[in-house]
């Protein structure tokens, strides 16, 4: 009998132990998340305005209530590229990343604004080159009207023009725009 009260005892320890570690695997993230916004001297409220989130998620995550989901972590690694991935989510390493990976991301950053400073660069340059099409359009444009400003150049009834040339006073038939042959 000593020893079957002894196996229960064991067995119950087992349970109580496997709880606590199961409790304990749940609320790290938690813990964690305690422990980044005391670290980057934030309250809740404030570190969750900082990742435009709302004040209860985050409370709901440090009192273990639920769990974060990607698009929120994705924000805090976005917002705070010093934090390290693998602390935050598995509890491994520091809890800030080196200064060489945070110069990386930095670098990343800085290449893809140049990336975007050399695009927008090269779209201004095709505008302006469009804007120079544009107007040489306009100024033909202007010259044509102002040959077809002339009542003897038009024939209504049949929907074409004719244009003399100024230097040679040769002829030449034009089909009006908006008309079809």
């Amino acid at each position: 009998m000593h020893y079957i009260s002894k196996i229960a005892t064991t067995h119950q320890l087992f349970h109580i132990n496997s709880n606590a570690k199961l409790e304990t695997m749940e609320n790290n993230i938690a813990e964690r998340f305690k422990v980044l916004i005391k670290e980057l001297g934030k309250s809740n409220h404030s570190f969750a305005l900082s990742i435009a989130k709302n004040s209860t998620t985050i409370s709901n995550i440090v009192d273990g209530k639920s769990k974060p989901g990607y698009e929120l972590l994705e924000t805090i690694f976005q917002v705070y590229p010093q934090v390290s991935r693998d602390w935050l989510l598995m509890g491994e390493g520091t809890i800030f990343r080196s200064s060489e990976n945070v110069v990386r991301s930095g670098e990343y950053l800085q290449e893809y604004l140049q990336k975007l400073e050399s695009n927008f660069e090269r779209l201004n340059r095709q505008i302006e080159v469009k804007d120079q099409q544009i107007a040489q359009k306009d100024k033909q444009i202007d010259r044509l009207m102002d040959l077809l400003g002339k009542p003897e150049c038009v024939t209504e009834e049949t929907g074409l023009v004719i244009i003399e040339h100024p230097s040679t006073g040769k002829y030449f038939r034009v089909e009006a725009l908006g008309t079809s042959a």
